[in-house]
C-alpha cells in the first residue's frame, strides 16, 4: 500500500515538474494537463484503497 502511494506520489511530482517546464516554455495546455492528471491520480488512489 505504502509502495503504491509512493509510486503515485513520485509520478505526480515528475509530471508536476514536467508540466512546470512546459508551462515555463509557454505552453498553455500545461494547467489542463496537470488538472486531468490530478483527477486520474485521485481516482487511482480511490481504486487502490
Amino acid at each position: 500500500m505504502a509502495i503504491v502511494l509512493y509510486d503515485i506520489f513520485y509520478v505526480d511530482v515528475e509530471v508536476f515538474i514536467l508540466s512546470f517546464l512546459i508551462g515555463f516554455v509557454g505552453e498553455s495546455n500545461s494547467s489542463e494537463f496537470e488538472e486531468s492528471h490530478r483527477l486520474n491520480t485521485l481516482l487511482m488512489i480511490r481504486a487502490v484503497s
